[in-house]
């Protein structure tokens, strides 16, 4: 297990990337509010965010890792089954859970 900082959200905010030999998983906390909108635009803070430019910086970080590396993340406010990937499309970011769309945002 290797912890990630996550900054932005609140004071010592983190997320935890569990690992085997053959599959990781992103625990990513508070990272989002509201998925339906901020996976794909990032920017969008909250007043929870105690430091919104840093939040933002965060969330476009911890989603670029996460649609390279195509692991799956879970946390709060992630949709039932409360597991997701981040997609990379033109020109947004997506979340989606199996073959199942959650999150666009065109």
């Amino acid at each position: 297990m290797t912890g990630w900082s996550l900054l932005g959200h609140t004071p010592g905010h983190s997320g935890f990337l569990v690992a085997s030999e053959q599959e990781k998983l992103l625990v990513w906390g508070d990272l989002i509010h509201v998925p339906e909108i901020q996976v794909s635009r990032p920017e969008v803070t909250m007043t929870f965010d105690v430091n919104p430019v840093e939040a933002e910086k965060t969330r476009k970080e911890l989603f670029e890792e996460a649609s390279r590396h195509q692991f799956p993340i879970a946390g709060m406010h992630v949709d039932f089954p409360s597991f997701a990937r981040i997609v990379k499309k033109k020109p947004n970011l997506q979340a989606f859970t199996g073959t199942v769309e959650l999150h666009t945002l065109n």
